[in-house]
């Protein structure tokens, strides 16, 4: 006798997800130096959205995206809204076609320069690019919003 098919949200986007995916992903983070003037983060949120922020002396854009996982080992991550500061400092919004299918991931926790073991994320995309980011926190408080 077979199981019932699965009625949960996830059924119609994918697997539940890796709880570990969730949190606040730091390239900068690696390196031990939390207070640089310049960063790129990943930040998973449970609700399954998302956020890739750059950062400069302050944070300089934002896309917006929705995240699910179609199998256990990999992100679906679907852009949602660009923001940014214009050249006149202005703040801009436009629509994103940031759209990353099936990017096999992995969480591990290895060595890192800073000279600690830290969670790391690894982001596998097509072409041989494999982005690393160090976790920041995993507790969201706080960071359900972007703020220039």
């Amino acid at each position: 006798m077979s199981a019932a098919p699965s009625t949960s949200p996830t059924s119609a986007t994918g697997v539940e997800p890796d709880p570990r995916l969730c949190g606040v992903w730091s390239r900068e983070h690696l390196a031990g130096v939390a207070a640089r003037n310049s960063d790129t983060r990943i930040i998973y949120l449970p609700d399954r959205t998302g956020r890739y922020e750059t950062w400069g002396a302050s944070l300089t854009e934002v896309i917006t995206f929705k995240w699910f996982t179609p199998v256990a080992t990999c992100v679906t991550m679907e852009g949602c809204e660009y923001v940014f500061r214009d050249d006149r400092q202005a703040l801009r919004r436009e629509p994103c076609d940031w759209n990353f299918p099936s990017v096999p991931f992995e969480i591990a926790v290895e060595p890192v320069p800073a000279g600690v073991d830290m969670p790391l994320l690894k982001l596998h995309y097509p072409g041989g690019r494999t982005d690393t980011f160090g976790l920041v926190t995993a507790d969201l408080t706080g960071w359900g919003e972007f703020h220039f």
